[in-house]
């Protein structure tokens, strides 16, 4: 089997397929009472891809001797990985196992413990990543990766006999990468924005199943996203590389500038940088357009709700992307009456105009409580910003 069509099969694959892996997997484990890094990292919910990609790449058996540590990428991070790169770095067997080495520490089993901000590992391929502390979250910087799309470590000390897999929400980028990663990407599938950076915290919120919020927002949501945000396009983010549209003092203005310097947006300005989606990400360069709700609409919202969303980062997310439109500028005059929007958490809300009023109308909205826009065409130099006067409900 071509490595290019099973991998990208893999990226594809379901949740029901995936439980058979890690089914096949555990029933290795029952037979022993120490497990290699293949039966570890097969087992492992989310790190389908990962398993595949080292079977194939036949870096298995060096993985299950000595002590090892991996620091292990996720599946939809390896699937961001798949979309933005040419289909023929794929194909090159020599550049996946490099690749993969590059997330492997030979001869030292390093738990959290004893990985210390501002050093530097070297990994096995040779190259070296650095480990940077942001308070108290973890990343591993490879050489290909910029400062805003650092790997961060999401679960740590997942044990097996002859050494430790740390999860990561990104993929580590030799230096050899810089390149492929600069190429046109493969066009996506999933529909969502597509960079050439690795960003994939907010795309696995973007692509993965959208939490449901009750209509009235009245109790915490149960969401279905299992992401922590990091380094990717965000609800409110700065694109230095977009066309610019000047300010008074002549420099562009991000979304996230021109909403948080307005007096209306306080509230939507704490979520946003409270859900991890307001940090900037210089490699990004993709147009938004974003249903803002202004302080008056969130001061409609009880207190008991916007305090169960702060405590689940997850609802939170899915709610503020719900107000979101990614790879397009939709002026005033490109909403058409009663035609449906898709949203960056994968939702639709519709557009609905009662005279000259227009109103954006999520799915948990009833009809005499629609969001209407107060103010529209606010613009950025990545995107632009309608005002609205109550909270989009998925």
């Amino acid at each position: 089997m071509k490595f290019l069509a099973a991998f990208l099969a893999t990226l594809a694959v379901s949740q029901a397929a995936e439980s058979t892996v890690r089914g096949n997997a555990a029933r290795k484990l029952q037979q022993s009472n120490c497990s290699t890094f293949e039966e570890a990292i097969c087992s492992t919910e989310g790190f389908a891809a990962i398993c595949l990609a080292v079977s194939i790449a036949g870096v298995g058996s060096d993985l299950n001797k000595g002590n090892v540590t991996v620091f292990a990428p996720t599946n939809e991070a390896i699937r961001q990985l798949a979309l933005n790169l040419p289909p023929q770095a794929l194909s090159d067997i020599d550049l996946v196992k490099s690749v993969l080495m590059y997330h492997t520490v030979l001869d030292e089993t390093l738990f959290s413990k004893d990985i210390e901000c501002g050093s530097t590992l070297t990994m096995a391929n040779a190259q070296e990543t650095d480990v940077v502390c942001q308070g108290s979250n973890i990343f591993i910087e490879g050489e290909g990766n910029s400062d805003s799309d650092m790997p961060k470590v999401v679960e740590t000390d997942i044990e097996f006999c002859n050494g430790v897999i740390h999860r990561i929400d990104g993929v580590l980028l030799p230096e050899m990468m810089d390149g492929a990663m600069t190429q046109e990407p493969a066009p996506s599938t999933g529909g969502a924005m597509d960079s050439p950076t690795m960003m994939p915290s907010m795309m696995e919120s973007m692509t993965s199943a959208p939490t449901m919020m009750p209509s009235k927002m009245e109790s915490s949501p149960d969401s279905s996203m299992n992401m922590p945000p990091s380094m990717m396009p965000s609800m409110m983010e700065s694109s230095p590389s977009a066309m610019s549209s000047p300010t008074a003092n002549g420099e562009c203005s991000s979304i996230e500038d021109l909403a948080c310097s307005s007096d209306g947006f306080k509230t939507l300005c704490k979520l946003v940088k409270a859900a991890g989606l307001g940090d900037a990400s210089p490699g990004a360069s993709g147009k938004f357009t974003v249903f803002a709700p202004n302080d008056k609409a969130f001061a409609a919202v009880p207190d008991a709700t916007l305090d169960s969303l702060m405590q689940d980062n997850d609802a939170l997310q899915n709610v503020l992307l719900y107000h979101v439109v990614v790879d397009e500028t939709l002026y005033a005059k490109d909403l058409e009456c009663s035609e449906t929007v898709e949203m960056a958490n994968g939702d639709d809300t519709r557009t609905v105009c009662r005279g000259d009023a227009i109103y954006q109308k999520g799915s948990g909205n009833t009809d005499d409580n629609m969001p209407m826009v107060v103010t529209a065409d606010m613009k950025a130099c990545d995107g632009v910003i309608h005002e609205i006067d109550m909270v989009l409900l998925p």
